[in-house]
This record gives C-alpha cells, structure tokens and sequence, in this order.
C-alpha cells in the first residue's frame, strides 16, 4: 500500500529592494529557518498555493518568476512530503510582517544562505538551484 505524499508549494523570495537578498522564516514551533511553504489546499494550483502561502506567513505579495526543482523530505513523526518550489520577487519589502508573532522573517543576502538554514535537505538543495536566481 503506497502512502500519498503530503504536497506543499513555497518559494526562494528575492528582495525587490536588492536583489542579491532571499527571504528566510525562522519557525519558532519548528525551531527552523527554512523558506516560506506551506500545504497545498484541495483544488488549488501549486502556482497559487505558494502565492497564499508566501502571503500569510510573510505578509508578501510576489510575482511568482519560474519553476525551481521540487525536493522531498520526511516528517520526523513518518509521512513524506514533495515541496513544488518556486522562484519569487517581492513587489513590496515594506510589507514584511510575520503571520505568528513569535516567528521571524531576515532578508539574507545570498553568500550567506548555507549558513543560516537549518536543514541539512535545504543547504543541498539551496546548492542546487543557486545558479538559478
């Protein structure tokens, strides 16, 4: 019996203000800083799923500029999950505000990305799609 896969949709946000700046979220229940993703709804696109997921964890409204690679991961609990990724700008930095008060949002500039994700799946994968923003 094959388990479904959890399907979630995000983006690498890149600043309008100065391009050479991707969005992080520091998830406090996770303990994390990833990228902005989240579930993707019944009946929703992968495209409009990452725009209202951006949106309410970041406040952003984005234009959504291309298809990055997907990538996979396992909740600690079992289940996988597939993340449909994106590549995104922000029309508005000043809009920046975080949907649970605890959690936080920095701009990072580029170079210093491996440094701050947490997740070892996300430094591999940041890797990867580097020479794509």
């Amino acid at each position: 019996m094959t388990t479904r896969k959890v399907q979630k949709a995000g983006a690498v946000i890149v600043s309008k203000s100065n391009p050479n700046n991707i969005l992080l979220i520091f998830r406090t229940r996770e303990q994390d800083w990833s990228f902005p993703k989240g579930h993707i709804e019944p009946g929703e696109s992968r495209e409009s799923a990452a725009i209202r997921e951006i949106k309410e964890e970041t406040s952003l409204d984005v234009a959504l500029l291309r298809k990055l690679s997907s990538f996979e991961y396992e909740y600690p609990e079992g289940g996988a999950v597939l993340v449909h990724m994106f590549l995104a700008q922000s029309l508005d930095d000043s809009t920046l505000n975080t949907e649970h008060d605890t959690d936080e949002l920095q701009w990072i500039d580029k170079e210093r990305i491996l440094e701050k994700l947490t997740h070892e799946n996300l430094k591999s994968y940041f890797l990867e799609i580097q020479t794509l923003i």
